[in-house]
């Protein structure tokens, strides 16, 4: 049991410590980098190889797209079975609360691609 938790930690302290290094060596790389959220894409494209990159960047677009999908199904649920169901509307069917679900969910993603690319970001 110890050498398990001495491991989990060692992973985690590695896992919180990666991007952290990325962002110290893109800006040694790259220091007129105008954009730093593209720190990592350019430390991707530039400074690996084409094959290894183009991985590297496909797996964080899974990574920002499964998050994004987690956090919409989190909003639909919440909003449809603990808001709607809950308290405004106990005798809802199914029916009602599916499209009260599908309703917040496509509100949610419009929401945050609408806050993405307001011009204040």
């Amino acid at each position: 049991m110890r050498w398990g938790v001495g491991l989990n930690a060692a992973v985690l302290l590695l896992f919180a410590a990666i991007p952290a290094v990325l962002g110290i060596v893109a800006r040694g790389l790259h220091p007129g980098l105008a954009n730093h959220e593209l720190a990592l894409p350019t430390l991707l494209m530039s400074d690996l190889p084409p094959l290894v990159g183009a991985l590297a960047l496909a797996a964080v677009f899974s990574t920002e797209v499964n998050t994004a999908d987690a956090i919409l199904f989190i909003l639909s649920t919440s909003l449809s079975q603990d808001l709607y169901k809950r308290f405004l509307n106990p005798g809802a069917s199914d029916r009602q609360v599916l499209r009260v679900a599908r309703s917040a969910a496509v509100a949610g993603g419009v929401a945050g691609v609408a806050w993405r690319s307001s011009p204040s970001r």
